[in-house]
């Protein structure tokens, strides 16, 4: 409906301020953040990230090259208790996926 279509008509008094008290009531609310915002800081230096381990019981260590070697040579891989059903291959599977045709496997 438009001003030129013959249907349209204006609105009443009554409607009209009913649109504006509506109008400006959402307008203040969505004015957004009246207090101040809380900024952090971009990096993560070592006296956050050492905060941060200490909140929540972690033990702090850097992720150097070296430092990940140590760690690594320290856990201890028992490959003797592994079973031999897990390092044997599977057999293979008889099965077509589905939508495959016997014409395509061939």
């Amino acid at each position: 409906v438009s001003p030129n279509d013959e249907l349209w008509k204006p609105p009443d008094a009554e409607a009209l301020s009913k649109f504006t008290d509506r109008w400006v009531k959402l307008r203040v609310t969505a004015q957004g953040i009246t207090s101040l915002p809380e900024l952090q800081r971009d990096g993560w230096d070592e006296s956050r990230l050492r905060a941060l381990c200490a909140r929540h019981g972690w033990e702090f260590s850097w992720m150097t090259e070296d430092g990940e070697r140590r760690k690594r040579a320290s856990e201890r891989w028992d490959l003797l208790h592994v079973s031999a059903d897990a390092v044997r291959p599977m057999e293979a599977d008889a099965i077509l996926p589905d939508g495959v045709s016997e014409l395509d496997a061939a």
